[in-house]
């Protein structure tokens, strides 16, 4: 019986990450294919850090970990219409890094209340972009989505 709980657990899981992964992958294809340049002004842009809750109750080891996510939010007009945008690729999966330096990195273009040039699908205009590159996190979602059921059998064949 917890052979099969097991393995529908991570059948779920694996068909929510195929269906994001597959979603994100064809809407940043569709938004690079049709990206358009706008002019935006940068209203917020700042490194946020996220530090894991320390689970190892020993003296002198501590397993919590941190993580930098960049953050940006601005602001761009399409067909006279205002909108904002907190998006730094043309997916929704966010990129976080393992050093605050290197997220700054990220954001060093991008200072506050600058203008910069930003990207936008005009189909979807709500969702301009900053940087017209390609994400991996589609691709990662994806695989992620086909391991699971196999690891969700043999995970179960030995519980």
């Amino acid at each position: 019986m917890a052979r099969i709980i097991t393995l529908i657990i991570c059948c779920g899981f694996a068909a929510m990450f195929l269906y994001v992964g597959a979603i994100q992958f064809w809407q940043q294809r569709r938004n690079l294919s049709r990206a358009e340049p706008v002019d935006a002004l940068i209203v917020h842009s700042a490194v946020k850090v996220s530090k894991t809750r320390d689970t190892d109750q020993r003296v002198g080891f501590s397993n919590s970990t941190t993580t930098y996510l960049p953050e940006v939010r601005f602001q761009y007009a399409v067909a006279g219409t205002e909108y904002e945008s907190e998006r730094l690729y043309p997916s929704i999966i966010e990129r976080s890094y393992a050093s605050e330096l290197a997220a700054a990195e990220v954001l060093a273009p991008f200072p506050l209340q600058s203008r910069v040039r930003a990207h936008v699908n005009t189909a979807n205009p709500d969702q301009a972009f900053l940087i017209a590159e390609r994400s991996n996190g589609p691709v990662v979602f994806l695989i992620l989505g086909a391991l699971l059921p196999p690891l969700g059998w043999f995970v179960g064949k030995y519980v």
